[in-house]
């Protein structure tokens, strides 16, 4: 069955932050801001209809990025939330405004969403996700800086080193994660939910996040449809990713086959010293 989300009323000046990253905000009223942006179509969100989750201390989320990962956490998050988005291009904000998002594939949803270019129009949030790609992630914790205090940033790139560039632009509390999930982006408003496998993460070890507040976002997570799972410490988790990535996408660009592909076994080569290994043929 098709979900339609529709979240509490949240004004258009609200969000903002990270390709996976997440920002949280403590106990914070739902606060209407004045003057409310309406360029690109921006406005407030409809009443939420689709479900019965609440949670106390993240109503509002942010996602700084909308490639294949950041959709698929807008799509499934503003089904539970009020969730806005922060674009690089403001015709992928106009289009989020005008038509929603699209989510096809493992899950079949349409979110209304507010976007923009300007972390102002978005107002305050408790939680940022940034789901940028790694390089991408200085330029939007610089567009960040000067925002939403109050809030918590998750970072969600592959590798290691993105909560350290974050901080360097505010003094949010952050949480670290890597996510197995995949998609495929089919336009600016749509993405198809192809692998639905599991976001890990857990406090970043220098930052001042704790564990209740990732159990927080692991709950709100599990809540929209998509998979997660709570680690107090996750380095360990992000050199498994950092390894896996290292194979698979070295495998991918050498024989030019997607990555799932690439890796999949389909026949078992037997043989001295090799009894059990499976390769792709």
């Amino acid at each position: 069955m098709r979900r339609r989300s529709s979240v509490p009323a949240l004004p258009s000046k609200h969000l903002s932050t990270l390709s996976l990253s997440l920002i949280f905000i403590r106990n914070r009223p739902f606060a209407q801001p004045g003057g409310v942006s309406r360029k690109c179509g921006l406005q407030s969100l409809p009443n939420n209809t689709s479900t019965e989750f609440q949670m106390a201390q993240i109503n509002r989320i942010c996602v700084v990025g909308a490639g294949a990962i950041g959709s698929l956490f807008a799509g499934h998050l503003s089904t539970v939330t009020a969730t806005t988005v922060l674009t690089r291009r403001q015709s992928h904000a106009c289009d989020l405004n005008s038509m929603g998002l699209q989510v096809s594939g493992k899950s079949d949803l349409h979110s209304d969403i507010i976007a923009s270019t300007d972390p102002a129009d978005l107002g305050d949030v408790d939680l940022i996700i940034i789901a940028t790609k790694a390089n991408a992630v200085e330029a939007s914790a610089q567009r960040l800086a000067g925002h939403f205090p109050n809030a918590a940033v998750m970072t969600v790139q592959n590798g290691l080193g993105c909560e350290e560039v974050v901080a360097r632009y505010g003094d949010w509390p952050i949480i670290s994660s890597v996510t197995f999930m995949s998609g495929i982006r089919h336009s600016d408003t749509h993405v198809e939910y192809e692998l639905d496998t599991s976001t890990w993460m857990g406090p970043w070890a220098r930052g001042r996040a704790d564990y209740e507040l990732v159990q927080q976002v692991e709950k709100l997570i599990n809540a929209s449809g998509l998979k997660a799972k709570a680690f107090e410490d996750l380095l360990p988790a992000q050199w498994s990713k950092l390894i896996f990535n290292a194979v698979v996408n070295s495998v991918a660009a050498l024989t030019g086959l997607p990555s799932r592909q690439g890796v999949r076994p389909t026949r078992r080569v037997s043989g001295p010293g090799s009894p059990g290994v499976r390769c792709h043929g």
